[in-house]
């Protein structure tokens, strides 16, 4: 709104007129989800023909008089990326403002998202975000660099007065001289905000935070002791071959099992048996051993087999450990990428099916966030291209930081961004996917149990029998559900259909026009009772404040995201007290994550709010004590 304003105000004292033809006025970008949001405050907070607004965005990229026309053009960072790459419109325009929503998009000073946003031509420029800080102190750097706020945007200086100290041990004077430079550029608005009277700026209901402990059930518990035993025998590998300081990657990915086991075991598994029984149906080679020890068996009761599969795991654990022995130390994870005897046709197809499930519900193994310009090695690992680049500049004869093979950037292939075809969101919402039929999960036997969703449908049974004692249909609650994995948000679906629960489903894989029916119809639609939708394609910047519950499945390794998410529904507009539930599993890797959410927390607080020494000044990035203690 302080921005929608701002336009206004302009437009109105006559600040924008030019007679220049290739003279814009404000340039909006944004992550698609965000398109239909600001157009629409737009459009619904001013009087008819007080703004002009212009989406450039898809069938609507027409000719560019309506760039310099409007008072307000919409994009997004995937489009205005390649306007860049082309010498398009966008990027040849001189802008009189460009405002960045979401802007720790370009924390990443690789990325082509920080390139093309910085070459934008403008005479005024804005960051907005509710996390300039999300792991380091080099992600406000960044900013600062689009700002062009001189000297401190020169990576010289920022490291002499900031960073340098900040890791010598000198906290007090780093972040004092940071909050001294952000004192003239950062405007800060919190919901604790309050005005020269001592008034709260914003009045929000109130917000209760539940982090709900959960415990595994016996056969659960088996399942994960037996893939943590399994990983652990791997990180222990690395460490008594003095290669752990170099194979985070490798490390992380251990890690992402042991949290998608969390989840649901069947998460951990992954698609490989699944993919080689659709593409195998002979029953021979491969697909047939997969078969043989993933496939449930007919009548098989879940508990059976997460015993079964767990007692494979421990097999597959100790002929390892004899097979280190026997060869030498060689390192299991190359086996299983294929990396030392070549690529094995189960992995080929998991790779197939990330890239089929989605890129924004995979994680770069190096930054950790869903891929930008994503890339697949030759020995089929998907990374971020600016990560895999930066990684083999600073390392080249380590190969690929996963599984050290020599990677000839010649052949490494340019995977496609998102979908942004027609997508009917009913398919995605009223049911499972096609893809993971056979993996629905249920508390009722029909299916394998899960105790976050066992879990979850005891939360929304208790939430509708409240709502159907509600006096008034404004006094009915609905939920959104975050996760950050798109195969468990299909679960949960099919969960919810077998259950009865009307819901909708979105993710990154819809098109603008769907995620606005999506949107639209959960917000106006009485009888949708549940959201699901992707932590990381719409846990920023969307309205959903027709909801009042908030159900975050796992957890985030950056609080910050979470609260993003959170906040989708804890906003001005918002009537209702406003609940929060965060599932976490007792004695799990997700204790540790939480503990490195707090660490988070607090540089962000500080840099931010005051400058002290910190009580615990260890690096942001886990070191390898911090690995120990997820594997201890």
């Amino acid at each position: 709104m302080m921005m929608l304003s701002l336009v206004a105000f302009q437009k109105h004292v006559g600040q924008a007129k030019s007679e220049k033809s290739k003279t814009g006025k404000t340039l909006v970008v944004c992550p698609l989800s965000l398109l239909h949001q600001w157009k629409n405050e737009a459009l619904e907070r001013f009087l008819p023909n007080t703004l002009s607004v212009h989406v450039y965005y898809g069938d609507d990229r027409d000719i560019g008089a309506s760039l310099t026309k409007s008072d307000l053009v919409l994009t997004t960072y995937g489009v205005l990326s390649a306007e860049f790459e082309k010498n398009g419109l966008l990027t040849t325009t001189d802008w009189n403002r460009v405002i960045l929503d979401e802007a720790h998009s370009i924390k990443n000073r690789s990325t082509g998202y920080f390139k093309t946003c910085s070459a934008v031509k403008a005479t005024h420029r804005w960051c907005l975000t509710g996390t300039p800080i999300q792991n380091t102190l080099d992600d406000m750097f960044s900013l600062l660099c689009f700002l062009q706020y001189q000297p401190w945007s020169r990576v010289a200086w920022w490291k002499r007065v900031i960073t340098k100290p900040y890791g010598d041990g000198d906290d007090v004077n780093a972040l004092g001289r940071l909050k001294v430079l952000l004192t003239p550029i950062l405007l800060r608005r919190t919901k604790h905000s309050r005005d020269k009277q001592g008034n709260m700026i914003v009045k929000l209901p109130p917000k209760h935070i539940d982090l709900v402990k959960l415990e595994f059930s016996p056969d659960e518990r088996a399942f994960y002791q037996a893939v943590f035993d399994k990983s652990r025998a791997e990180f222990n590998g690395f460490v008594a071959r003095g290669t752990a300081a170099t194979s985070y990657v490798a490390i992380f990915a251990l890690l992402l099992r042991l949290r998608q086991a969390c989840d649901h075991p069947l998460l951990a598994l992954g698609k490989n048996f699944e993919q080689a029984l659709k593409t195998d149906k002979s029953g021979e080679g491969i697909a047939a051993t997969i078969r043989s020890v993933f496939q449930p068996q007919q009548n098989e009761s879940s508990e059976a087999y997460y015993q079964r599969i767990a007692a494979q795991l421990q097999k597959d654990m100790q002929a390892s450990n004899r097979s280190q022995l026997t060869e030498g130390g060689s390192d299991s994870s190359d086996k299983e990428s294929g990396s030392s005897g070549g690529l094995t046709a189960s992995y080929i197809q998991s790779v197939i099916a990330q890239v089929e499930d989605g890129l924004e519900s995979q994680e770069c193994p190096i930054c950790l966030d869903p891929p930008q310009n994503a890339v697949l090695t030759p020995c089929a690992h998907i990374l971020c291209d600016p990560c895999l680049r930066g990684s083999l500049a600073n390392d080249p004869e380590n190969g690929c930081p996963v599984c050290r093979t020599v990677v000839d950037m010649a052949k490494v292939f340019k995977l496609p961004p998102p979908s942004t075809q027609s997508q009917e969101e009913d398919t995605k919402a009223n049911g499972p996917a096609d893809n993971v039929e056979d993996l629905q999960t249920a508390d009722d036997g029909s299916g394998f149990e899960s105790v976050k969703l066992r879990q979850l449908l005891r939360d929304l049974k208790a939430i509708k029998l409240e709502n159907d004692k509600a006096e008034s249909p404004e006094l009915k609650r609905k939920v959104v559900v975050f996760s950050q994995w798109t195969s468990m948000l299909d679960m949960v679906s099919g969960l919810l259909t077998r259950h009865g629960f009307s819901h909708r489903s979105f993710n990154g894989g819809l098109n603008q026009e769907a995620r606005e029916r999506v949107l639209t119809k959960f917000a106006k639609d009485p009888s949708i009772e549940v959201l699901v939708i992707s932590l990381k394609a719409g846990g920023v910047g969307l309205n959903l404040t027709c909801a009042s519950v908030v159900i975050l499945l796992d957890p985030w390794w950056n609080p910050g995201v979470e609260e993003q998410a959170v906040d989708r529904v804890h906003r001005l507009g918002q009537t209702q007290d406003v609940i929060v539930k965060r599932y976490v599993v007792k004695d799990t890797v997700e204790d540790m994550i939480l503990q490195l959410q707090q660490r988070k927390e607090k540089l962000a607080k500080h840099v931010l709010v005051v400058a002290k020494a910190h009580d615990d000044r260890r690096s942001e990035r886990l070191n390898l004590d911090d690995l120990r203690n997820f594997f201890h």
